[in-house]
């Protein structure tokens, strides 16, 4: 379950202000490539934009296999760079980069009363302490003397780390009926301290799509991805994805009123943990206002699979500002 609680995007005038930008940020999938539906705004030759997005996420899985584990415990706060500039003609190109780092769990108790308070399920998390920081993906093994071990490919154990993943893109934008197409390419580097997992890459082609319904508007992105992961991960996650989000924005009494469901295919097989080995659901609802220099949105998304990577709980705070006009 992801709670997006605030969004505040400067200096730009749209008529709608979807998608909703609710990318999951467990860390067994944003290693990889950020789920960020987009917009279809491209800057004007020589504009330049500078995003800015913060997530602040609490998340709790923990399972174990017949041959893998996983526990995964902890809070993140994944701050994303953004910087966009028009290249005329319909083309805009963007550089990316997010910095990661992670502590233990202190809204735990939060979370569980507030779990209880609407009747969802804890999951498995009055098995274990709050406030732990633990960060493992493992898989059993046998020692030189013979004796069972873990070899981890994600080890993080009650210690702050940091993760960097780059982004490099570039933007074109069409129209179908009239209506705004924004086609992206993009290709992303991860590296950082997780553990012996090492470095991996992506690239995606992506498509996003707006059509105007005079007080209503739909939300479409569609995404392929290809992962270049590390060896170690090579025998347990998939060489492609696939992503869709669906979204619908109906402008009332001067506010925006989103609803989206975002759906990508797996990226782990073979694990036997239904945490990984499934696709991830989210419905997401929203409400948003935009002004002459401002905009901003609240929404809130669940797993409605209840299966594959979550997350227990996330607030995100965004900005964006022009830095130089065309």
């Amino acid at each position: 379950m992801t709670l997006m609680m605030f969004m505040l995007v400067l200096a730009q005038d749209q008529s709608w202000i979807g998608p909703l930008t609710t990318g999951t940020k467990n860390p067994m999938v944003s290693y990889f490539h950020p789920l960020r539906p987009d917009h279809v705004s491209i800057n004007d030759k020589g504009k330049i934009d500078l995003f800015i997005h913060s997530d602040l996420s609490n998340m709790h899985e923990v399972r174990q296999g017949d041959e893998w584990n996983q526990d995964l415990d902890m809070e993140a706060l994944n701050n994303d760079l953004d910087l966009r500039v028009g290249l005329g003609l319909g083309f805009e190109m963007g550089l990316q980069a997010t910095f990661t780092s992670s502590w233990g769990g202190s809204f735990d108790d939060l979370i569980q009363d507030f779990h209880e308070a609407l009747g969802l399920p804890n999951d498995n998390r009055d098995e274990y302490e709050n406030n732990r920081h633990v960060f493992r993906f493992f898989q059993r093994g046998l020692d030189l003397d013979g004796e069972s071990t873990m070899l981890p490919l994600f080890d993080v154990d009650e210690r702050r780390f940091e993760h960097v993943r780059r982004g490099l893109y570039l933007r074109a934008r069409t129209s179908v009926l009239e209506q705004p197409l924004v086609f992206k390419a993009a290709y992303y580097e991860s590296s950082g301290t997780w553990g012996p997992v090492g470095n991996s890459s992506s690239l995606s082609l992506e498509a996003s799509f707006t059509r105007n319904l005079k007080k209503a508007a739909w939300h479409s992105h569609v995404a392929w991805i290809q992962l270049d992961p590390s060896n170690m991960l090579e025998p347990v996650i998939k060489d492609r994805v696939f992503q869709l989000v669906q979204g619908l924005e109906a402008s009332r009494w001067g506010w925006q009123f989103l609803g989206q469901i975002a759906y990508a295919s797996d990226f782990y097989e073979k694990t036997g943990l239904d945490t990984l080995d499934n696709p991830l659901v989210n419905l997401s609802l929203g409400v948003g206002k935009h002004t002459k220099r401002s905009q901003w949105q609240v929404s809130f998304s669940e797993d409605i699979s209840a299966k594959g990577p979550a997350i227990d709980i996330s607030l995100n705070v965004s900005f964006r500002t022009t830095i130089k006009a065309p």
